[in-house]
């Protein structure tokens, strides 16, 4: 029995459901799939990030990462065309069957590679996103993402002070999310060594960005415990914390709380959801 090859290239700038789809209905049609991730260096999302998320989102598919510095429209270049044929089949050598696209492209990109041309959504009927609207508000189209890219764009909370928990658990229970708690409480007295609790600290804050809805809520007992926050919470009856000033100097937003646990509370609701409603800024500390 012969078996069917397939293709397709993108950017995946960030992956979305569409690619999913796209994805999906390439690897029902043929028995081998390809995709290309092509990537260079200007673009706002790092290639090894994107190539990372495709191959953990789509196990089983020869995902192929691209990083030729080449023209990446036509108009850029009077062998555009021949200068990516040359170099897919540098990257792709065997026999193509089938190319499966969602752009016009699509047609030409077969013909170059002597192969059928299998047209997938072209309108966005099926799947309707977009990764430019993604890209401008991520946190609007959160559900379109792709699980192994949603660490890098959620937002990060820390609530510092002693009495960090009942607050972070209104705000997780407001927000639907998870919380990061103080790792210091695993460790052993004689194992509780800085250098082991910010290690812990930033390991449990990255395995739960995979957790998250949009925020990620920490509830430390001191700053000094490896984390990098977006946000960082004070309630009142913790402003006996010193800050580190290393910390101080970061750059990132402080709220110190006043009033009663209510009062508190609201302040802090408010802070995360203007977080959440900012531009989009992605971080690679948890991606």
């Amino acid at each position: 029995m012969t078996i069917t090859t397939g293709f397709l290239l993108g950017k995946f700038l960030p992956p979305h459901r569409g690619h999913q789809y796209l994805i999906d209905f390439a690897r029902h049609h043929v028995d081998r799939l390809s995709v290309l991730v092509c990537t260079i260096a200007r673009e706002p999302i790092p290639g090894v990030l994107r190539y990372r998320w495709m191959c953990e989102a789509f196990p089983g598919v020869d995902v192929i990462h691209h990083t030729d510095e080449i023209p990446q429209a036509p108009d850029e270049h009077p062998e555009f065309w021949q200068i990516w044929q040359a170099s897919i089949r540098r990257h792709v050598p065997w026999r193509i069957d089938c190319v499966f696209g969602s752009e016009d492209y699509g047609w030409r990109l077969a013909e170059m590679l002597g192969a059928q041309y299998v047209p997938v959504d072209h309108r966005r009927i099926n799947v309707p996103v977009s990764g430019r609207a993604i890209r401008q508000d991520p946190m609007r189209h959160w559900d379109d993402l792709l699980p192994p890219a949603r660490p890098y764009y959620v937002r990060r909370v820390c609530i510092l002070g002693p009495a960090a928990d009942d607050l972070a658990q209104r705000l997780v229970a407001a927000f639907r999310t998870v919380c990061v708690h103080d790792y210091g409480r695993d460790l052993r007295g004689d194992a509780g060594n800085s250098g082991g609790l910010a290690q812990g600290q930033a390991a449990a804050a990255m395995a739960l960005a995979r957790q998250a809805n949009r925020v990620l809520i920490c509830a430390a007992a001191a700053p000094a415990a490896g984390l990098s926050c977006d946000l960082y919470l004070l309630p009142e009856h913790g402003s006996h914390v010193q800050l580190d000033p290393a910390l101080a100097n970061t750059g990132r937003s402080m709220l110190r709380l006043v009033g009663d646990s209510e009062q508190r509370f609201r302040q802090a609701y408010d802070a995360v959801q203007r977080l959440i409603e900012a531009p989009a800024s992605g971080s690679v500390s948890a991606a």
